[in-house]
Protein backbone atom coordinates (compact mmCIF):
# COMPACT_ATOMS: atom_id res chain seq x y z
CA UNK A 1 0.00 0.00 0.00
CA UNK A 2 2.90 2.43 0.64
CA UNK A 3 4.27 1.70 -2.52
CA UNK A 4 0.97 3.00 -4.05
CA UNK A 5 0.49 5.76 -2.86
CA UNK A 6 4.14 6.67 -3.11
CA UNK A 7 3.66 6.43 -6.78
CA UNK A 8 0.43 8.89 -6.65
CA UNK A 9 2.42 11.07 -5.07
CA UNK A 10 5.01 11.24 -7.18
CA UNK A 11 2.69 11.42 -10.14
CA UNK A 12 1.04 14.54 -8.38
CA UNK A 13 4.81 16.67 -7.71
CA UNK A 14 5.02 16.54 -11.51
CA UNK A 15 1.87 17.38 -12.37
CA UNK A 16 1.68 20.36 -9.67
CA UNK A 17 4.72 21.29 -10.82
CA UNK A 18 4.13 21.38 -14.98
CA UNK A 19 0.44 23.16 -14.19
CA UNK A 20 2.28 25.53 -12.64
CA UNK A 21 4.93 26.53 -14.80
CA UNK A 22 2.39 26.87 -17.80
CA UNK A 23 -0.55 29.03 -15.63
CA UNK A 24 1.95 31.75 -14.24
CA UNK A 25 3.34 32.66 -17.43
CA UNK A 26 3.64 36.71 -17.38
CA UNK A 27 4.33 37.29 -14.20
CA UNK A 28 7.51 38.57 -15.25
CA UNK A 29 10.18 36.61 -14.99
CA UNK A 30 13.03 37.01 -17.53
CA UNK A 31 12.46 36.03 -21.32
CA UNK A 32 15.59 33.48 -21.79
CA UNK A 33 17.30 31.91 -18.97
CA UNK A 34 16.40 29.23 -16.40
CA UNK A 35 16.07 28.34 -12.80
CA UNK A 36 15.72 25.15 -10.64
CA UNK A 37 12.93 24.53 -8.41
CA UNK A 38 13.81 22.48 -5.40
CA UNK A 39 11.92 22.17 -2.73
CA UNK A 40 11.66 18.98 0.02
CA UNK A 41 8.12 18.67 -0.32
CA UNK A 42 5.37 19.14 -2.67
CA UNK A 43 4.03 22.47 -1.18
CA UNK A 44 7.28 24.02 -1.58
CA UNK A 45 7.27 23.37 -5.04
CA UNK A 46 3.45 24.54 -5.49
CA UNK A 47 4.54 27.83 -3.40
CA UNK A 48 6.86 28.82 -6.15
CA UNK A 49 5.47 29.23 -8.94
CA UNK A 50 7.82 30.02 -12.18
CA UNK A 51 6.59 32.93 -14.75
CA UNK A 52 8.38 33.40 -18.10
CA UNK A 53 7.38 36.69 -20.46
CA UNK A 54 6.87 36.13 -23.96
CA UNK A 55 7.93 39.15 -25.77
CA UNK A 56 7.25 40.83 -29.17
CA UNK A 57 9.62 43.19 -31.11
CA UNK A 58 9.02 44.10 -34.65
CA UNK A 59 10.77 46.07 -36.97
CA UNK A 60 9.51 46.94 -40.07
CA UNK A 61 11.72 48.21 -43.16
CA UNK A 62 11.41 52.32 -43.25
CA UNK A 63 11.35 53.12 -47.13
CA UNK A 64 13.06 56.17 -48.02
CA UNK A 65 11.64 59.27 -49.36
CA UNK A 66 11.46 59.18 -53.60
CA UNK A 67 10.54 62.54 -55.18
CA UNK A 68 9.11 62.20 -58.77
CA UNK A 69 7.09 65.02 -59.99
CA UNK A 70 5.04 65.30 -63.69
CA UNK A 71 5.38 69.13 -64.54
CA UNK A 72 3.50 68.66 -68.46
CA UNK A 73 2.21 71.87 -69.92
CA UNK A 74 0.76 72.87 -73.60
CA UNK A 75 1.84 74.59 -76.48
CA UNK A 76 2.10 78.32 -74.77
CA UNK A 77 2.69 79.82 -77.98
CA UNK A 78 -0.75 81.66 -79.09
CA UNK A 79 -1.19 83.07 -82.66
CA UNK A 80 -4.18 85.26 -83.42
CA UNK A 81 -5.11 84.83 -87.31
CA UNK A 82 -7.55 85.40 -89.43
CA UNK A 83 -9.95 87.99 -89.38
CA UNK A 84 -10.85 89.96 -92.32
CA UNK A 85 -10.10 94.58 -91.41
CA UNK A 86 -13.39 94.83 -94.10
CA UNK A 87 -13.64 97.13 -96.84
CA UNK A 88 -13.06 100.97 -96.85
CA UNK A 89 -15.68 103.02 -97.56
CA UNK A 90 -15.04 106.38 -99.42
CA UNK A 91 -17.88 107.89 -98.10
CA UNK A 92 -18.04 106.80 -94.62
CA UNK A 93 -14.32 106.63 -94.29
CA UNK A 94 -14.40 103.56 -92.17
CA UNK A 95 -14.26 99.40 -92.09
CA UNK A 96 -17.10 97.57 -93.03
CA UNK A 97 -17.92 93.85 -93.09
CA UNK A 98 -15.00 93.51 -90.68
CA UNK A 99 -14.57 89.96 -89.04
CA UNK A 100 -12.60 89.22 -86.09
CA UNK A 101 -9.87 86.42 -85.82
CA UNK A 102 -9.54 83.81 -83.75
CA UNK A 103 -6.69 82.27 -80.94
CA UNK A 104 -4.60 79.10 -81.15
CA UNK A 105 -3.08 77.78 -78.07
CA UNK A 106 -2.84 75.01 -75.67
CA UNK A 107 -4.66 72.10 -77.21
CA UNK A 108 -7.18 74.61 -78.90
CA UNK A 109 -7.48 76.44 -82.26
CA UNK A 110 -10.06 78.71 -83.60
CA UNK A 111 -11.23 80.06 -80.46
CA UNK A 112 -13.06 83.43 -80.63
CA UNK A 113 -11.76 86.27 -79.88
CA UNK A 114 -13.31 87.03 -76.86
CA UNK A 115 -12.83 84.32 -75.09
CA UNK A 116 -9.52 83.29 -76.36
CA UNK A 117 -7.40 80.08 -76.14
CA UNK A 118 -5.85 78.60 -72.79
CA UNK A 119 -3.18 76.31 -72.34
CA UNK A 120 -3.31 74.02 -68.84
CA UNK A 121 -0.10 73.43 -67.07
CA UNK A 122 -0.80 69.93 -64.94
CA UNK A 123 1.56 68.74 -62.14
CA UNK A 124 1.33 65.15 -60.88
CA UNK A 125 2.94 63.62 -58.10
CA UNK A 126 4.26 60.76 -58.37
CA UNK A 127 5.85 60.16 -55.46
CA UNK A 128 5.50 58.65 -52.05
CA UNK A 129 5.16 61.60 -50.01
CA UNK A 130 3.48 64.40 -50.47
CA UNK A 131 4.42 67.63 -51.71
CA UNK A 132 3.19 71.57 -52.40
CA UNK A 133 3.12 73.32 -55.58
CA UNK A 134 2.92 76.69 -56.35
CA UNK A 135 2.58 78.13 -59.96
CA UNK A 136 3.31 82.05 -60.45
CA UNK A 137 3.41 84.42 -63.50
CA UNK A 138 5.38 87.41 -64.32
CA UNK A 139 5.65 89.55 -67.08
CA UNK A 140 8.25 89.62 -69.05
CA UNK A 141 11.00 92.31 -70.15
CA UNK A 142 8.36 94.83 -68.39
CA UNK A 143 6.01 94.35 -71.90
CA UNK A 144 3.27 95.13 -69.58
CA UNK A 145 1.08 92.16 -70.37
CA UNK A 146 0.85 91.22 -66.63
CA UNK A 147 -2.17 89.11 -65.64
CA UNK A 148 -5.41 90.60 -66.36
CA UNK A 149 -4.35 93.53 -68.09
CA UNK A 150 -5.34 94.06 -71.45
CA UNK A 151 -2.30 96.01 -73.88
CA UNK A 152 -2.34 96.45 -78.05
CA UNK A 153 -5.77 94.67 -77.09
CA UNK A 154 -4.89 91.37 -75.83
CA UNK A 155 -5.53 90.58 -72.32
CA UNK A 156 -3.48 87.14 -70.77
CA UNK A 157 -5.01 86.04 -67.76
CA UNK A 158 -2.96 83.48 -65.20
CA UNK A 159 -4.56 81.43 -62.35
CA UNK A 160 -2.53 79.71 -60.57
CA UNK A 161 -2.11 77.90 -57.22
CA UNK A 162 -0.70 78.62 -53.82
CA UNK A 163 1.12 75.87 -52.29
CA UNK A 164 -1.55 73.45 -52.73
CA UNK A 165 -0.79 70.00 -50.99
CA UNK A 166 -0.60 67.26 -53.57
CA UNK A 167 -0.70 63.73 -51.98
CA UNK A 168 1.58 60.63 -52.27
CA UNK A 169 0.62 58.45 -55.40
CA UNK A 170 -1.24 55.47 -54.47
CA UNK A 171 -3.22 52.67 -56.26
CA UNK A 172 -6.09 54.93 -57.04
CA UNK A 173 -4.71 57.88 -58.26
CA UNK A 174 -1.89 56.41 -60.79
CA UNK A 175 -3.82 57.91 -64.10
CA UNK A 176 -3.49 61.76 -62.52
CA UNK A 177 -6.91 62.19 -62.36
CA UNK A 178 -8.05 65.50 -60.37
CA UNK A 179 -10.66 64.62 -57.91
CA UNK A 180 -10.32 66.82 -55.19
CA UNK A 181 -10.90 64.56 -52.86
CA UNK A 182 -8.39 62.47 -50.77
CA UNK A 183 -6.72 61.11 -53.61
CA UNK A 184 -5.98 64.30 -54.70
CA UNK A 185 -2.54 64.30 -56.19
CA UNK A 186 -3.07 67.00 -59.36
CA UNK A 187 -2.76 70.54 -59.77
CA UNK A 188 -3.46 73.04 -62.75
CA UNK A 189 -2.48 75.89 -63.74
CA UNK A 190 -4.04 78.27 -66.91
CA UNK A 191 -3.37 80.76 -69.02
CA UNK A 192 -5.80 82.16 -71.09
CA UNK A 193 -5.00 84.78 -74.19
CA UNK A 194 -7.85 86.72 -75.34
CA UNK A 195 -8.56 90.12 -77.14
CA UNK A 196 -8.38 91.54 -80.74
CA UNK A 197 -4.85 93.10 -81.23
CA UNK A 198 -4.44 96.33 -82.11
CA UNK A 199 -1.47 95.86 -84.00
CA UNK A 200 1.05 93.23 -85.15
CA UNK A 201 2.66 91.16 -82.44
CA UNK A 202 6.10 89.55 -83.34
CA UNK A 203 6.07 86.20 -81.45
CA UNK A 204 7.13 88.08 -77.72
CA UNK A 205 7.41 86.71 -75.02
CA UNK A 206 5.38 88.45 -72.39
CA UNK A 207 5.45 86.60 -69.52
CA UNK A 208 6.91 84.11 -67.97
CA UNK A 209 5.40 80.67 -65.54
CA UNK A 210 6.86 79.45 -62.70
CA UNK A 211 6.32 76.26 -60.74
CA UNK A 212 8.04 75.69 -57.53
CA UNK A 213 7.46 72.32 -55.95
CA UNK A 214 8.50 71.56 -52.09
CA UNK A 215 8.30 68.96 -49.26
CA UNK A 216 4.75 69.10 -47.49
CA UNK A 217 5.35 70.19 -43.99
Amino acid sequence: MKKILATILALTMVLSLGVSAFAAAGTGGPATGSQNITGSDASSLENNPLGIDVQLTATLPKPTDTYYVTVKWQSMQFVYSGGNAGTWSESSHTYTDATAGTWSGGEQTSQAAATGATSTITVTNHSNVAVKVTGTYDEKSSSGYTSGNEVKGVTVTFTGVTEEELHAGNEENTAGVNDSGANDNVAECTVNVKGTPTEDIEEAVVGTVTITIAAAA
